[in-house]
């Protein structure tokens, strides 16, 4: 059923569009998609189909909600003409959602992108967004989002329990290195791996290792990192995408997984890390505290930035905890799945 008549049926009050077809700003799930979208796409119910997102699709398909996670993800690329093509072609998409009367939900990853573009075209098709969206989907909880203007729906991120379960990977077992820091993920310079290992060195323990594993795109900071870990030898680097296996194997082999972040608001890593049973450590703030009081201080450790070799010291000399994280129905992704069925479904019947 093309968009025109689905919306000509829905608007005459006849029937409910069943089932409602929701595009992803996300393009078709991979190997190395970041597991967020895998464990979101399946836990939608069958009242609604979830499409990858794809040029063609989002000019002409039939879709009854475009939902944004990642703007910057659709139109960012190596070279600044392939990205200021794509951020023209998001405004000719924008346009067609706008004429067509397509109701936007974005999801509150991070309020803004974690690194500034340059280009005016970029921010002009953000700012589009926003002014067009009316449902936000927050993950914390923790952090306001009063700034942005429309309905502000909580729908706390899940954990990632069921994803390696579901691939018969142990995660219940505890191999923790007992001197072992690791940091690990997606190596960004907001994440402040520089200050880690600057903080890591001031450590007088021969016996304590620091592993930073993860994928860099950045080349200057990649030989910033390189040449800073070099002057220890505690310090071991493994760049490059990280694949399930090997996730499960980092966060398990650490004694604390740390980030050094100057400032959190979301979080993927630490939900990660949780649910491989590994402590973390975090800056202090509101979503710090709200993770201390739903999981415990023994899990949840907290520095007040910059990242201290004393606040290293003071997380790792918690006992390792015994029982594993208890997650409640809120962070289950069939509650998940169920709530943003709700979202999409209000989105779609205030705009009719």
């Amino acid at each position: 059923m093309g968009l025109r008549q689905r919306r000509k049926r829905y608007r005459s009050g006849t029937a409910r569009i069943d089932p409602l077809v929701v595009m992803q700003s996300f393009t078709s799930v991979s190997d190395q998609s970041n597991p967020f979208v895998h464990l979101l796409d399946r836990s939608l119910p069958s009242n609604v189909v979830s499409m990858p997102f794809s040029w063609r699709y989002a000019l002409r398909g039939g879709y009854d909600v475009f939902h944004v996670h990642w703007p910057e993800a659709m139109v960012r690329r190596r070279g600044r003409f392939a990205s200021e093509a794509r951020c023209i072609v998001l405004f000719a998409v924008l346009l067609r959602i706008w004429i067509c009367g397509i109701p936007i939900v974005r999801t509150v990853h991070n309020v803004s992108p974690h690194e500034k573009s340059a280009s005016l075209t970029e921010g002009l098709a953000f700012k589009w967004i926003d002014a067009m969206c009316f449902d936000y989907i927050d993950l914390n909880g923790a952090v306001g989002v009063d700034s942005l203007r429309g309905n502000i729906h909580t729908i706390l991120h899940g954990h990632y329990r069921d994803w390696y379960a579901g691939q018969h990977l142990q995660i219940d077992r505890c191999d923790h290195v007992p001197n072992r820091i690791l940091f690990f993920g997606l190596i960004r310079p907001y994440k402040n791996v520089l200050g880690l290992i600057k903080a890591f060195r001031e450590i007088d323990d021969e016996d304590l290792e620091l592993r930073v594993a993860g994928g860099i795109d950045d080349d200057s900071l990649k030989g910033d990192i390189t040449l800073a870990a070099a002057q220890d030898s505690r310090v071991s680097l493994a760049f490059g995408y990280l694949t399930d296996v090997e996730v499960v194997k980092e966060a398990q082999n650490a004694r604390l997984i740390v980030l050094p972040y100057s400032t959190l608001f979301n979080s993927g890593v630490a939900l990660l890390a949780l649910s491989l049973g590994t402590p973390i450590l975090l800056p202090a703030g509101a979503v710090a505290d709200s993770m201390v009081k739903e999981f415990g201080s023994v899990w949840i450790s907290q520095f007040n930035p910059p990242l201290t070799s004393e606040a290293i010291n003071s997380a790792r000399s918690k006992g390792i905890p015994k029982q594993r994280v208890t997650f409640g129905v809120e962070r289950e992704w069939d509650f998940i799945g169920r709530r943003h069925s709700e979202v999409y479904i209000s989105a779609v019947e205030r705009r009719a």
